[in-house]
């Protein structure tokens, strides 16, 4: 379903593209992602356990929420969980299959870039030339202070029609991520879980610079770290807003 050059991901045909996603769509629906709650549950109760602890703590969420997500596709998809939580670190293999397929990536889905870029010296790589584009939701208009976390621009006020339109974290149409129901089921899931069993602050080594955005496909800090500190809290207590 993956494979170039007839991947979801690299099939440019539209019709081809809605056939091959239509095969897809059924297992990411809302109705079996709540069918398959039990199982997202429980890998919930391994991610908690692995932070259960009496005091304060520090925890690599970036590390310990992917975690939690590889093992719920490994039990939803695959029939087995891959115990990544219960251990604290992802199997070997798979970052073997990072290292194995770096490169293979561009060469299959991207075969002209590749052939470009094996044709020019590695230091032009690292110059582009500055486009006049902006991120739709970095646009200023619709979202003052864009690089600032501002949870209050959704909170307490009602989103203007340009933040709803310009707010995509998961993009839009017919090439949106297909696997966002059960992405916000774990997101809502694992916040609830943590918010009311500890308050949660920035470590100090987690800084504005160490989370400054990189590009690997998806998003990750620039440190390749978000340490958080937890401490619990008392008993019947929620967090602090």
């Amino acid at each position: 379903m993956s494979l170039p050059p007839h991947g979801i991901f690299s099939l440019r045909n539209k019709a081809a593209h809605s056939q091959r996603r239509s095969l897809l769509s059924h297992a990411f629906s809302q109705q079996n992602i709540n069918d398959c709650m039990p199982i997202i549950e429980q890998k919930l109760d391994s991610l908690l356990q692995s932070f259960d602890c009496d005091t304060i703590q520090t925890v690599d969420v970036f590390l310990r929420f992917r975690l939690f997500a590889f093992d719920v596709v490994g039990e939803l998809f695959l029939g087995t969980s891959f115990g990544a939580s219960e251990a604290g670190t992802a199997p070997e293999y798979l970052h073997d299959v990072d290292r194995q397929f770096l490169f293979s990536g561009i060469k299959f889905n991207f075969p002209l870039l590749a052939t470009f870029l094996s044709q020019i010296p590695l230091a032009s790589m690292k110059t582009f030339t500055r486009g006049g584009e902006r991120l739709a939701q970095r646009d200023p208009i619709a979202f003052p202070d864009p690089d600032v976390f501002l949870p209050d621009r959704w909170l307490y006020a009602e989103p203007t029609t340009s933040m709803k339109a310009l707010f995509m974290p998961f993009s839009k149409g017919t090439r949106a991520c297909i696997g966002k129901s059960l992405a916000k089921v774990e997101l809502r899931l694992v916040v609830l879980g943590l918010l009311s069993r500890y308050e949660v602050k920035l470590a100090p080594q987690t800084t504005e610079e160490s989370m400054e955005i990189r590009d690997h496909f998806l998003v990750m800090p620039k440190s390749g770290k978000c340490e958080l500190v937890f401490e619990p809290l008392p008993e019947g207590a929620l967090a602090k807003a």
